[in-house]
């Protein structure tokens, strides 16, 4: 029961909030800025309300869950910090990973461009 309470107030419960605020503020893209392995909350937020997510990856995982490469495939971009990292994401060949070698500025600048 404890498993149940956790899971709702944890991970539902702030999903639906999350998915009620991006469909009330208009929000058209989130940028998680962290990792395919947290902020699942989020990411389910942006499957929920149709919003675009993208994130950024700047380790190399060893292991990657059901969950963790399930939101991977929902993502509109992963940016990887090389190409060590890019190599170990799951679904490299995908086409969501991109490399960030320089300024990240200059690159979210470019990438946002390219989708949209």
């Amino acid at each position: 029961l404890q498993k149940v309470f956790n899971i709702v107030t944890r991970f539902v419960l702030p999903t639906i909030r999350h998915a009620f605020y991006l469909r009330r503020r208009g929000i058209d893209l989130i940028d998680l800025n962290n990792s395919i392995t947290r902020n699942h909350e989020w990411m389910m937020a942006s499957v929920l309300a149709g919003v675009d997510c993208i994130t950024h990856e700047a380790g190399i995982g060893l292991h990657y869950s059901r969950i963790d490469r399930f939101f991977h495939r929902r993502m509109r971009a992963v940016i990887c910090c090389s190409h060590a990292i890019a190599a170990n994401m799951p679904g490299s060949d995908l086409g969501l990973l991109h490399i960030l070698m320089g300024n990240l500025d200059q690159f979210l600048a470019a990438l946002l461009v390219q989708l949209w």
